[in-house]
């Protein structure tokens, strides 16, 4: 195979290996009882692992679709909870994220801190929650 040949055929399957992986950098994804929870290098597996067990024996990870991002910033560990527009406004919710914030902190991570994050269906923050 020519040397041009052999450089457009490497190009081709790293694209195509970058469009199945899921090039949206939001981690790698583990998927709990129709949910999906994706982690960042910045935590491990079984950490990751542990939470996504707990949220579905809490309930939120619930056979609906939802997805969460788990990441960590110095010692504190963050949830994001990707969330409908009309969610993000909505006391009651950021409530309910408060509380698991705070049982999460306490169940899972040995009660280090943990602030939940209201965002957008990007992961992009749009409210911090801190219990």
């Amino acid at each position: 195979m020519p040397a041009r040949s052999r450089a457009l055929w490497t190009a081709l399957v790293a694209a195509v290996l970058a469009l199945t992986s899921g090039c949206d950098n939001y981690g790698t994804k583990l998927r709990f009882n129709g949910g999906e929870l994706y982690y960042t290098s910045a935590v491990t597996a079984a950490e990751a692992q542990k939470l996504g067990d707990y949220l579905v024996k809490a309930g939120y990870f619930d056979g609906k679709p939802r997805s969460v991002q788990l990441s960590k910033t110095g010692e504190a560990y963050e949830l994001r909870f990707a969330s409908k527009k009309d969610a993000r406004d909505d006391e009651t919710y950021v409530a309910e994220l408060k509380q698991l914030a705070a049982a999460v902190s306490r169940d899972v991570f040995d009660s280090k801190k943990v602030e939940a994050q209201v965002c957008d269906e990007y992961f992009k923050t749009q409210r911090v929650v801190k219990p």
